[in-house]
């Protein structure tokens, strides 16, 4: 069993990622705004972040990591988050 957990501090874009990493590579995805502090609720991988990431990895599979990952949590906003606030 070699999973991996690894945390990104996105200073950029003001968030930390949560990666959960094994052997076939990223399994699970998960993020929060603000970057004083990291809240370990946001660890656990979030269904459809990593789907979203997922689809992106498997239609650009020569496209950088990071890109890949920045698109995903930029899309996810876009479906989840800003589309909440419209209602």
């Amino acid at each position: 069993m070699d999973k991996v957990f690894e945390i990104l501090k996105d200073v950029d874009n003001d968030r930390y990622v949560f990666l959960h990493i094994d052997k076939s590579g990223i399994c699970g995805l998960n993020f929060h705004q603000g970057v004083t502090e990291i809240v370990w609720a946001y660890a656990e991988p979030d269904v459809h972040l990593t789907e979203i990431w997922r689809r992106l990895a498997l239609n650009y599979p020569h496209t950088e990591r990071s890109f890949l990952i920045e698109k995903a949590i930029d899309l996810y906003i876009d479906a989840f988050i800003t589309q909440l606030l419209k209602l």
